[in-house]
């Protein structure tokens, strides 16, 4: 079984911060962002015939396999699907990672 885990959080534009905050708060060490763009066909909309669709940004934190829920949880809480920020969350497992001695001491 994995030791650690990848939480891959699809955000709003401009809510990433929210994200980060949230999983900090539940144990997470830190964060990635990186913006992005949503396609989906509620979404998109059209402005002189051109489409334009949402920024979005996914946030991606690395965490052990046993913290995992708790983050994921207050993510939800805090930004989730019924609050401004829309977060969708979603787990991978992740086979192997190397440079994190540092910040998984223990």
């Amino acid at each position: 079984m994995s030791k650690f885990e990848c939480i891959m959080t699809i955000v709003d534009g401009g809510y990433s911060e929210l994200v980060v905050d949230a999983s900090k708060e539940a144990g997470a060490k830190g964060a990635t962002i990186v913006n992005a763009r949503g396609s989906t066909a509620k979404e998109t909309n059209k402005f002189f015939k051109l489409n334009i669709q949402p920024d979005k940004q996914i946030v991606l934190i690395l965490c052990k396999n046993n913290e995992t829920k708790k983050i994921v949880e207050s993510i939800s809480m805090k930004a989730g699907m019924n609050t401004k920020a829309h977060a969708l969350s979603f787990v991978l497992p992740v086979e192997d990672a190397v440079g994190m001695a540092e910040i998984f001491k223990d």
